[in-house]
């Protein structure tokens, strides 16, 4: 199979020979594959283009994976249907009718529990789609997910729903690079380790902090009463789940970008939490193609990496693009006749966007919002029309002029680009 090599999903990364050096050359952030711009842009690389510092980030990050991974078999392993030997273990206490998930036969049933679920969820990825179809890709997944589950730094981020849908498109793209070949940094047996790599830094930041898993926070209380036209821009309340405040600030941003689409919501009680939710931890990978999510994925990406996140709603792109794509069917939502239930029915199930750039555009237009406008300022107002202009914007170009110079570019001692390739 050209997806992954047989019995390698645990290699160590430096079980591979070296590749020879070659000549420097300048790489832009526009010649890098998608999943080494991602690396750089969620912090599993560093951004100075060092690279020294580099190939010990890559070492490091897949190395971490091949442990984690390890311990992970060690752990299945040591029981499941075979008597312990450790002369410690109290057959009283730990024994295999124990669901005390703090005895090793405990969590032995606990990860059997996760592996079924995220099975269930992994079989049923993108129907129709022949790459995920494959059992070697489905297995891959599942392995990423499942040392996550192993791995997480909170026991309520360790899987949910929607996450299987999260890394299958983060091993897609890993995987895409590495089949193409325009960069030896990417290679087919280290496309898990890197997978869980990216997975990682997207739900939390190198320094602990939520980013798409704060889109997962427990949402008991996150469908709460709809906002009013008077209502002005809130902070997030303490005692609502993180979501709230994202969800929240999306209503924000529509109202004050197109007020007869945000009455149109509030006036038939149409919540965002009915809609949005889904948007925000999927980042809208139901709600258009699949090339068009990777072009606004990478948005979100860059947008992240240069700061543009706010306080108290995790990454901040997406947070406006939910309020640009309701608008970007406002012709359908603000006609009489409407009710709750063809509102939402509209908002699920979204038409064909003619230029996803043209969307991306549009929700960098609105990030001003996400700040308290002074009184005497006028919100941009953007049209459903202005999505069907084609418009690219400049911002959301990969072809910065930021170069990346190396030596050799290389990874690790095995891993090398070519200077002389089209990377």
């Amino acid at each position: 199979s050209p997806f992954m090599a047989e019995g390698n999903h645990g290699q160590s990364p430096s079980s591979s020979s070296p590749s020879s050096p070659s000549r420097a050359r300048p790489l832009t952030l526009k010649d890098m594959p998608t999943s080494i711009r991602w690396k750089m842009w969620l912090g599993v690389l560093s951004s100075s283009g060092d690279v020294k510092q580099w190939l010990s980030e890559t070492q490091t990050s897949r190395q971490r994976y091949a442990d984690l991974l390890k311990q992970s078999e060690i752990n299945a392993s040591r029981y499941g249907g075979r008597r312990s030997s450790d002369p410690t273990d109290d057959p009283l206490r730990n024994n295999p009718l124990s669901a005390d998930t703090s005895t090793s036969w405990g969590a032995h049933w606990e990860r059997e529990r996760w592996r079924r679920v995220i099975q269930q969820d992994v079989e049923r990825l993108f129907p129709g789609a022949s790459f995920f179809a494959r059992e070697k890709v489905r297995d891959s997944v599942v392995r990423v997910l499942l040392t996550w589950v192993e791995a997480s730094p909170s026991d309520e981020m360790r899987y949910k729903q929607g996450l299987h849908e999260i890394a299958a498109t983060l091993y897609y793209v890993v995987h895409a690079d590495a089949e193409s070949r325009r960069a030896k940094a990417c290679e087919m047996v280290f496309v898990e380790h890197d997978t869980f790599a990216l997975l990682e830094r997207l739900l939390f930041d190198p320094n602990g902090r939520p980013l798409l898993a704060h889109f997962y926070t427990d949402d008991h209380d996150a469908v709460t009463s709809a906002p009013t036209q008077t209502q002005p821009l809130s902070p997030p309340s303490p005692a609502r789940p993180p979501v709230h405040a994202s969800l929240q600030a999306a209503m924000d941003v529509l109202r004050l970008a197109d007020s007869q689409v945000y009455a149109a919501l509030t006036k038939h009680s149409v919540e965002p939490a009915l809609f949005a939710l889904r948007w925000l931890r999927l980042l809208f990978l139901r709600e258009m193609a699949f090339d068009d999510a990777l072009l606004v994925w990478d948005a979100i990406f860059r947008h992240h990496h240069e700061g543009t996140q706010r306080q108290g709603i995790g990454l901040a792109l997406p947070v406006v693009l939910v309020a640009a794509l309701v608008i970007f069917v406002r012709r359908d939502l603000v006609v009489p006749g409407m009710d709750e239930v063809a509102i939402i029915g509209r908002l699920m199930r979204m038409p064909p966007l003619s230029d996803a750039r043209s969307l991306i555009s549009s929700g960098e237009s609105l990030m001003c919002l996400l700040d308290p406008p002074p009184p005497s300022s006028e919100p941009p107002r953007l049209l459903e029309s202005e999505f069907d202009n084609n418009v690219t914007a400049a911002s959301t170009s990969i072809a910065t002029t930021t170069a990346v110079t190396a030596e050799t570019f290389q990874f690790g001692p095995h891993i090398h680009i070519d200077a002389e390739q089209q990377i």
